[in-house]
C-alpha cells in the first residue's frame, strides 16, 4: 500500500541499471565494501534523464526487463543486496558497550538511553540543532561525519589501486547503453574518490570507538547505507527505527538487522518486499508519540484571529511539495466547493511548497494560514483536516479529527509520484476519497448539513491510526527496550561464556 509489487517501466529500468552498475563495478572495493552501493542515490540522480527518455520505448523496455529478470521489488531487493564478507566479530568483545545514533534522536536517548554510553552521528543542520545539550549527560558524545570528512583522505596508493580497478572494468563496458554515455567515465572516478572517503571514516569510527550497536532511521544515503554494511563487516546489530512515510524507493535495498516499524501495516508491507518477517517488529512510532498524548484544545482563539465566522466548518488544508500544477487544481476544487457553503478553507502550505497562494486565493471563504500558527494549533482548531498523502494525516487523527483524502490526477515524476505511494490513505480508508471538485463539494455538504458527518469522519481516521499505528504503550519506551534487551543481554551472554571459558581453562 506504500507502492506496488510490481516494477512499472521507470522504476524497472531504474533498477535494471542500478543492477548493472552493481555487478559491473563489483570488484571496485575498499575496505571491505563495494563502492557502487554506496554511490546508489548519486547513480538515480545521474540517470534520471535516461530513465525518462528510455520508459516511453515499450520494445526497449521489454528487452530490457527480459535481459533483467526483474518484474517485482521481491527480486530487486534480493538482487541488489549485495553480500558483504564479515571481516571481525566486534559484537563480541565485552568493552563494547556504546550505541551510534543520529543526532536527531538525542530527545529519545536523553529520555531512554540515560546511563548508557551512546555516540551522536552529526550529518546536518538538524542533527547538530538538536544536540545542543548533549555535554550535561555523562557518557554522551558527538562524531561531526562532514567535520571529519574534511580531514580525511585516502592514501594515493589506494586511489591508483582504485583507479586502475576502474580502468579495467571500463575497458569491458564499452557498448553498454548507459555507461558509454559521455561524463560517465568522469563521474564515477569522482564518485568512487568520495565514497571511499566515506567508507575510510565510518570504517574508523567502528574501529575506534566501543560501538556495540547501530540505530539509525536512513539506509538510503551515506552515512546510513555505509553503515549498514560495516555494521554486517563487523557482526554488528543495525536497527532501523522509522521515522518517516516510507516507500519503495527509501528502502531499496533493505540491509538492516531490525527494523521497528510504525505498525502492522508497515511490517506486512516489508514483509512483502521480501524483507525476513523475523526482523521486523511493530512498535509504534517515535515521531508521533508526543502527539498521542495531545488532547484536542479549544478552537475559539484560533479561529477569531483568522476570521472565522462562528457557524462555519473549518476545514485545514495541508499541501504537498508537488508541482505547480498539482496545488493550483486542488486550490481550484476548493474554491469551487466552498463557493455557496458555510465552510472556511485554510491552507497550510508545505515548506518546501512554494506556490504563491496568496495571489491565487478568490473567495473570502479560503484564507492562507499565517506563518505564526503552528501546525499543532492549526490541527487543534480545525474540524477536518483535507490532505493527499501527508503525515499530518496520522497528527489529525492522533488528535481525533477526521479527514478528506484528495487524490487528484497525478503525472508521473522520478523522485514525488514514481508508484501509487500517494494512494495510501485512499487504500487505508483514512476518510472519504475525493478525486474531483464535485465529490468535495458532496463531502463538505454533508459534513455541513448532516449532525452525524463529523462523527462519521472522526471515526474513519481513528480506525485508519488503529489498523495503521501500534497503540499500546510507549513507542519510545518499547524501542529502548527491545534495544538495550537484545544488544545487552547478548553481551552479558557472551561474557558469561568467556568466563566460564577461562574457569575451565583454569581448572585444567
Amino acid at each position: 500500500m506504500y507502492g506496488e509489487p510490481h516494477l512499472n517501466e521507470a522504476n524497472m529500468v531504474k533498477y535494471a541499471w542500478t543492477d548493472d552498475f552493481f555487478q559491473t563495478f563489483q570488484h571496485v572495493v575498499y575496505r571491505n565494501i563495494e563502492l557502487a552501493p554506496v554511490m546508489m542515490r548519486a547513480f538515480h540522480k545521474w540517470i534520471r534523464p535516461e530513465v525518462e527518455k528510455r520508459k516511453a520505448d515499450k520494445e526497449w523496455v521489454k528487452m530490457k526487463q527480459q535481459q533483467s529478470g526483474l518484474t517485482e521489488y521481491r527480486e530487486v531487493q534480493v538482487r541488489l543486496n549485495r553480500p558483504v564478507q564479515m571481516a571481525r566479530d566486534l559484537s563480541r568483545y565485552r568493552h563494547r558497550q556504546t550505541l551510534l545514533l543520529p543526532g536527531a534522536l538525542y530527545p529519545f536517548a536523553v529520555r531512554y538511553l540515560t546511563g548508557l554510553r551512546v555516540i551522536f552521528l552529526l550529518n546536518g543542520p538538524h542533527d547538530r540543532k538538536m544536540v545542543a545539550g548533549w555535554r550535561k549527560h555523562r557518557g554522551f558524545d558527538v562524531f561531526d561525519f562532514k567535520k571529519a570528512l574534511k580531514k580525511t583522505r585516502v592514501p594515493p596508493q589506494t586511489k591508483r589501486k582504485l583507479m586502475n580497478r576502474l580502468r579495467q572494468q571500463f575497458a569491458q563496458i564499452a557498448g553498454h547503453e548507459l555507461f558509454s554515455k559521455p561524463g560517465f567515465k568522469k563521474w564515477m572516478r569522482v564518485r568512487t574518490k568520495k565514497a571511499a572517503q566515506q567508507v575510510k571514516v565510518l570504517d574508523q569510527l567502528l574501529k575506534k570507538h566501543p560501538i556495540r550497536a547501530i540505530i539509525h532511521y536512513n539506509e538510503l544515503d551515506p552515512p546510513g547505507n555505509i553503515l549498514t554494511m560495516l555494521a554486517r563487516k563487523y557482526g554488528l546489530p543495525f536497527y532501523f527505527v522509522q521515522m518517516h512515510l516510507l516507500s519503495d524507493g527509501s528502502v531499496t535495498p533493505a540491509r538492516a538487522s531490525r527494523y521497528l516499524v510504525w505498525g502492522n501495516r508497515y511490517k506486512r508491507w516489508f514483509e512483502q518486499k521480501g524483507v525476513d518477517p523475523r526482523t521486523v517488529l511493530a512498535t509504534g512510532s517515535l515521531a508521533f508519540e508526543p502527539l498521542a498524548r495531545i488532547k484536542s484544545g479549544p478552537p475559539l482563539t484560533i479561529r477569531s484571529k483568522l476570521g472565522v465566522p462562528d457557524h462555519h466548518k473549518l476545514i485545514l488544508w495541508t499541501t504537498q511539495s508537488f508541482d505547480e500544477a498539482i496545488n493550483r487544481k486542488l486550490l481550484s476544487w476548493f474554491h469551487t466547493a466552498v463557493a455557496l457553503l458555510p465552510v472556511t478553507v485554510v491552507i497550510r502550505p508545505h515548506p518546501s511548497d512554494r506556490l504563491d497562494y496568496a495571489s491565487l486565493i478568490r473567495r473570502p471563504n479560503v484564507v492562507l494560514c499565517p506563518e505564526h500558527i503552528g501546525l499543532h494549533e492549526m490541527l487543534s482548531a480545525s474540524d477536518v483536516v483535507a490532505t493527499v498523502s501527508s503525515t499530518t494525516a496520522f497528527e489529525a487523527a492522533l488528535i481525533g479529527k477526521g479527514l478528506i483524502v484528495l487524490q487528484p490526477p497525478m503525472p508521473y515524476h522520478y523522485y514525488k509520484n514514481y508508484n501509487t505511494f500517494h494512494r495510501h490513505l485512499a487504500v487505508a480508508k483514512a476518510g472519504p476519497v475525493v478525486s474531483k471538485p464535485g465529490e468535495l463539494y458532496t463531502v463538505l455538504k454533508q459534513l455541513v448539513r448532516s449532525p452525524h458527518m463529523k462523527e462519521k469522519l472522526e471515526q474513519m481516521s481513528a480506525q485508519f491510526i488503529r489498523s495503521t499505528l501500534h497503540m499500546h504503550g510507549s513507542p519510545a519506551a518499547r524501542i529502548a527496550k527491545i534495544i538495550k534487551d537484545e544488544v545487552f543481554s547478548s553481551t552479558r551472554r557472551i561474557n558469561r561464556s568467556d568466563r566460564s571459558h577461562k574457569r575451565r581453562r583454569l581448572r585444567r
